[in-house]
């Protein structure tokens, strides 16, 4: 079934899906870290972040060189992990003025050299990135609240996966934390356009007799579609 089938299961729109949620977020963000120096909520926890960053250090794949892109950005957190690890071409793209101007003052804050720009990737809007010139992608929830927004959410996953795979070199990765996907669910969606390259564990959860992740976690690597 492709991304784009009718019968793809949706969420109920949600206000963590618009714009306008995200700007009245980081806004507070922004104060609070100006007042108090706190960078904020550090999205699905600092575990599957440093899980993420991680990997990246050590697949074997990604050198410190490697143009790396954060698909909403937010408070800059995970960009700020792999700068420490060494990683110097870093972007991030998050549709939320705030969420930019908090990015860039925690960079400056801790001296590290990280390229913050406001820019939606599902419209391509303000993306200063010229197409397959990027190596990795890193989403930490951007695609969940995609997935609630009010208006086509359906449409907007389809140019999200689309912009994402415009992005790429030939064989690059995204590498995509969720909550509101499972694996299944996710390589469904990004079938047309990537391969599942890896998986990264995250700690299980039991209940009932039964375990499972509430976050998922995979690497996926561009085909051609």
């Amino acid at each position: 079934m492709e991304v784009d089938s009718e019968s793809e299961e949706s969420f109920a729109p949600s206000a963590l899906g618009t714009k306008e949620h995200w700007e009245s977020q980081y806004d507070a963000e922004l104060q609070n870290f100006e007042d108090n120096g706190d960078i904020g909520e550090i999205w699905f926890g600092e575990g599957v972040q440093r899980r993420m960053v991680q990997w990246m250090h050590s697949c074997g794949l990604i050198t410190a060189d490697s143009c790396v892109v954060d698909i909403g950005s937010g408070n800059g957190a995970l960009l700020a992990g792999l700068a420490k690890k060494g990683f110097s071409r870093l972007i991030g793209l998050d549709y939320s003025l705030h969420a930019t101007q908090l990015a860039q003052k925690v960079a400056e804050a801790e001296q590290l050299n990280i390229s913050f720009h406001t820019a939606d990737i599902v419209t391509m809007e303000g993306v200063p990135v010229p197409s397959e010139t990027c190596d990795v992608c890193a989403d930490k929830g951007t695609y969940d609240a995609i997935s609630l927004n009010p208006d086509n959410a359906e449409g907007m996953r389809v140019n999200y996966i689309k912009n994402v795979h415009s992005l790429l070199r030939k064989d690059g990765l995204i590498v995509i934390t969720s909550c509101n996907w499972t694996r299944a669910e996710l390589e469904d969606h990004f079938s047309k356009y990537f391969k599942v390259f890896d998986s990264i564990p995250n700690p299980s959860l039991a209940f009932g007799g039964q375990s499972g992740s509430t976050v998922t976690t995979l690497v996926f690597q561009k085909v051609e579609a």
